[in-house]
């Protein structure tokens, strides 16, 4: 979380942190109780930081961007160089999008890895918390805070039904052809 996010613990924050405004608010009561101080509180409809937070704001700031340099792929990384298998675990509705142009995209920037496509028996986030998949591909929903997400692609849905199909509610969206 960086410190200049702090002011938004809203749903603007949450989502540029790429979590949920409810796993912000934990992360805030654990530094409150952490450094000992209230480190927001309420003014008219927002919130500000108290002088404390004002005192932390640059030195977390420096240990967040020093973190982020130890981190971060040195400037020696290729990936020309890296010999890795990644797994990624997906419908076959987005794998049949997504796995061919991807995995040429790897194979020319990263000729050393490999790319192993699941089918989503797991679904929501449990494969990656327990290690087995690097990556989830589809509409997640109650995912665990420490799971960040990422909108990738859209893709529309067309439905086929036979005349007289049971399923009333295959055809009452608007833009459905009946037949005459």
């Amino acid at each position: 979380m960086q410190v200049e996010d702090l002011g938004a613990v809203q749903w603007g924050g949450a989502r540029r942190l790429g979590t949920s405004p409810a796993a912000v608010s934990r992360s805030l009561a654990r530094l409150r109780r952490a450094v000992g101080d209230p480190l927001l509180v309420r003014a008219g409809q927002g919130m500000v930081p108290t002088p404390r937070a004002l005192e932390l704001r640059e030195e977390v700031s420096a240990l967040l961007r020093g973190c982020d340099n130890v981190l971060r792929p040195g400037a020696g990384f290729e990936a020309v160089h890296l010999q890795r298998t990644f797994t990624v675990q997906a419908t076959d509705l987005i794998l049949a999008g997504v796995a061919c142009p991807l995995t040429d995209r790897i194979r020319a920037a990263a000729p050393h890895v490999d790319v192993v496509f699941l089918p989503e028996a797991l679904e929501d986030g449990p494969a990656l918390r327990q290690g087995t998949v690097d990556v989830e591909l589809g509409v997640l929903d109650h995912l665990e805070p420490e799971i960040r997400t990422r909108h990738i692609t859209q893709k529309q849905l067309v439905g086929i039904a036979r005349a007289g199909h049971p399923s009333p509610s295959c055809c009452s969206r608007r833009g459905t052809r009946t037949p005459r």
